[in-house]
């Protein structure tokens, strides 16, 4: 278990969270950001009171964030409490990698951490090259790393220096493959911090796109899912050939026309992507020129968002399989649909005979004779593209019935929701 005040590093300091509004979608946000699979929130000063500022106060995650600065909030020291009011949380269940960058700006660069005896500890700067770098980047989920910072690059950590004179020949699969002098045995300060900046993306990283802020599948502000966050597209340069890109990336036939500003509401997420130039024939938003992950103007505010809407004939095949993980039974299992390439699956809101007929029909069967609410064994990652699903019954396919715009869900990211079907 881990738990204590949670802080936040903003603009290069450290600052406290107020407990206005605290509640467990919040802590859950928390704990799952720093590796562990649940929390539950605590608004007493149990963990003591912090010193300096309050970054953040009125937080109110849906419980489907990343990261706390995604969820809502009053804004970046925005808050007159005492520290008497600071959050704290107290998280529990495995930890998902027992690797992190912590203190970035972006999810794909920070201070390195590494969980070793129930404990998260920092790494020491010292031989550290750029193969130790790759090991992290690739072990994380990304292609390469692009840099490395040393001497606590991205803030000091405090604790445990686990590991020191690391030696990866650059083909180890985990950092903890390397070589190096001793768990714990650093002779480092924490002012030798190192960390790294990470480029990239791979099958466990994939770059995927949806539509969010209309009520239409086929319109909406174009959001990216990079570094396993959930961002936004800047307006800049944004035509139609970008929109023919995006279009074509998630299965329609071509755009019909494109959206700047807020049309589709404001996005004060991580902007992704920032003059984005596609041309000729591209297949894929991430395959056109701009500006670099997470590299943006000044002017991209939230309120400069790309939209787009798309015709609505749609050119992609989604495929549709079953599966329970455990056995080699297809007619019963857990439904998933892949989409731009991405195995994912189906929220259990709204899951009902009718949806589950349509599965088994578009899969070959005759009918459902069982739908399920979160019966199989969940899966450990990934995307979840529909939610409240509401087939008529005449549907020849899961994705032709009314749902909510593909990757658009208020289920929690960690698969307890997940519809399945027994078909005969």
């Amino acid at each position: 278990m881990g738990e204590g005040r949670v802080e936040v590093f903003y603009g290069g300091v450290w600052g406290t969270i107020c407990n206005g509004g605290w509640d467990t979608q919040d802590a859950n946000v928390v704990c799952r950001q720093l590796g562990f699979s649940r929390g539950h929130a605590v608004t007493t000063t149990q963990f003591g009171e912090g010193v300096g500022v309050t970054w953040m106060n009125n937080v109110g995650c849906r419980g489907s964030e990343s990261r706390i600065q995604d969820c809502t909030f009053s804004g970046w020291g925005a808050s007159e409490c005492h520290h008497s009011r600071d959050a704290g949380v107290m998280c529990s269940g495995a930890v998902s990698k027992p690797i992190r960058l912590v203190g970035g700006v972006t999810p794909n660069q920070g201070r390195v951490e590494v969980y070793y005896s129930n404990v998260w500890g920092t790494v020491c700067d010292d031989g550290w090259t750029r193969e130790d770098a790759d090991v992290v980047c690739k072990q994380l989920g990304y292609v390469r790393s692009a840099n490395v910072k040393p001497r606590a690059h991205y803030g000091q950590g405090s604790g445990h220096i686990w590991m020191s004179n690391v030696r990866c020949s650059g083909s180890e699969s985990h950092l903890h493959d390397c070589p190096f002098d001793g768990w714990g045995q650093a002779s480092c300060r924490h002012t030798e911090d190192v960390g790294i900046f990470c480029e990239g993306y791979s099958e466990e990283n994939p770059v995927v796109l949806r539509l969010t802020g209309n009520s239409n599948k086929n319109q909406g502000r174009v959001q990216v899912y990079f570094g396993n966050t959930w961002g936004s597209v800047c307006d800049s340069n944004w035509d139609i050939h970008d929109g023919h890109t995006v279009c074509r990336q998630l299965g329609y036939d071509k755009a019909l026309s494109i959206r700047t500003g807020t049309h589709y509401g404001s996005d004060s997420s991580t902007v992704w992507m920032d003059n984005v130039q596609c041309t000729g024939f591209k297949r894929r938003l991430q395959d056109c020129n701009f500006s670099g992950w997470g590299v943006k103007a000044s002017h991209c505010t939230s309120s400069r968002k790309a939209g787009v809407h798309c015709s609505a004939s749609v050119s992609e095949t989604f495929e549709v399989r079953i599966t329970d993980g455990r056995t080699n039974m297809y007619n019963r299992g857990r439904v998933e649909i892949r989409h731009q390439g991405v195995w994912g699956t189906v929220c259990d809101d709204a899951w009902d005979i009718v949806d589950a007929g349509v599965v088994c029909r578009q899969v070959g069967f005759t009918k459902a004779t069982a739908f399920h609410h979160a019966h199989w064994p969940p899966k450990e990652t990934g995307h979840i593209w529909m939610d409240d699903v509401q087939c008529t019954g005449s549907e020849s396919r899961l994705q032709d019935c009314p749902a909510r715009q593909f990757g658009n869900t208020d289920c929690g990211p960690w698969h307890t929701e997940d519809a399945g079907v027994t078909c005969e």
